[in-house]
């Protein structure tokens, strides 16, 4: 695989690519395409700051539009980095439609993507020290080409699902919000338009939910009809999810090493929520759900609950102990959406938890 490129440090260099990528939308060069993450943040080539980040999502566009160009980028990290920020933006737009400030999916979605782009990182770090020490000196050999063909898959599959999920879910999100964002296409009509450009069945039932809680006043309801929107849409993409978390986990037992000791969802930024993906899931307050979401009322929701939600009365058997597992990984993630469905570190920006690689990986300064 080679020494790792010595202008940015990454392995997925190629110099036989265009050196630098520019996005129409953000006006700006960012990072060399198939390269990953930055390690000179000041430098040309380099991640876009928060300033220009906040001037993207500024411009008069629609959010579908701002969404292609977020998938547009081709650079891993700087696209992983991007879908985290579109998440925000899309769930502040999502609830300010709605007219509630019960979390909508894309705020949960930004904490699940901050954390594949942080371990988009940890593989970076290890790929590169890996390389590092086979340039260097006589290690090389059939398992360390093993271990960096491993890196290099789990780093693309990583990437794939976020990039996939997103090019769905937050696709047909930005359409959602750009279509009844004017209160005027609030209606039966313009929403039976609208469900005809969703692809799934379980899809076109979220946006229903969530078209029915943009016009109700009851506040239980409302929250019910957020929570089930939210259900719905993650069974989908979940199962966009699975073929790559195989690739990603081939075995059992190595998906179960990965939730038992590294796999950590966190939520907020100063006063972080932790949530080990092995263990039942821990409540933020004595009641275990919001009063909104303690008795379910919607009928097709407690239908949904009883297929995942394996204790009704709170968070027992909630860990997912195989992450690879598509229902012990449904289980554990509607259980989040129940629980922290209106706690305040849901709602903070995610991009503040992803890390400068160059100080993530502890380059020494000597290394060029």
């Amino acid at each position: 695989m080679g020494r790792p490129c010595i202008s940015c440090h990454s392995r997925h260099h190629r110099k036989s690519l265009v050196d630098f990528q520019t996005s129409p939308v953000l006006d700006k060069q960012l990072q060399p395409i198939g390269c990953a993450p930055p390690c000179h943040p000041t430098t040309k080539g380099s991640l876009p700051t928060q300033a220009q980040w906040q001037s993207f999502w500024q411009k008069p566009l629609r959010l579908t539009e701002q969404v292609r160009s977020v998938l547009s980028l081709q650079d891993p990290y700087v696209r992983l980095k991007a879908i985290v920020d579109a998440y925000h933006h899309l769930g502040s737009e999502l609830s300010m439609i709605i007219g509630k400030k019960d979390a909508t999916i894309p705020y949960f979605a930004q904490w699940g993507t901050a954390l594949a782009a942080r371990t988009f990182c940890v593989g970076e770090v290890t790929g590169f020290w890996v390389s590092l020490l086979c340039s260097t000196t006589c290690l090389s050999g059939l398992p360390t080409f093993l271990l960096q063909t491993y890196i290099d898959t789990f780093q693309f599959q990583l990437t794939k699902i976020a990039t996939l999920i997103f090019s769905h879910m937050g696709m047909e999100l930005a359409l959602f919000s750009d279509t009844f964002r004017d209160p005027v296409n609030r209606t039966e009509e313009k929403l039976n338009q609208f469900l005809k450009q969703v692809s799934e069945p379980g899809g076109k039932v979220a946006f229903d939910a969530y078209f029915r809680a943009i016009h109700t006043t009851d506040s239980r309801l409302k929250a019910q009809l957020i929570y089930f929107g939210n259900c719905k849409l993650i069974e989908y993409e979940q199962l966009i999810a699975q073929p790559h978390l195989n690739e990603i986990f081939p075995l059992d037992v190595v998906a179960e090493i990965a939730s038992r000791f590294f796999l950590t969802l966190a939520i907020g930024n100063t006063n972080a929520v932790n949530l080990p993906f092995y263990h039942d899931i821990l409540t933020p307050l004595s009641d275990i759900y919001p009063s909104d979401l303690r008795i379910i009322a919607i009928p097709e929701l407690q239908l949904f609950l009883q297929k995942f939600d394996r204790d009704a009365d709170g968070t027992a058997k909630s860990g997912a102990q195989n992450w690879n597992s598509y229902h012990e990984r449904m289980g554990f993630i509607v259980e989040i959406f129940r629980i922290y469905a209106q706690h305040p570190a849901v709602f903070e920006d995610a991009t503040q938890r992803l890390p400068n690689i160059r100080e993530f990986m502890f380059i020494p300064e000597d290394i060029p």
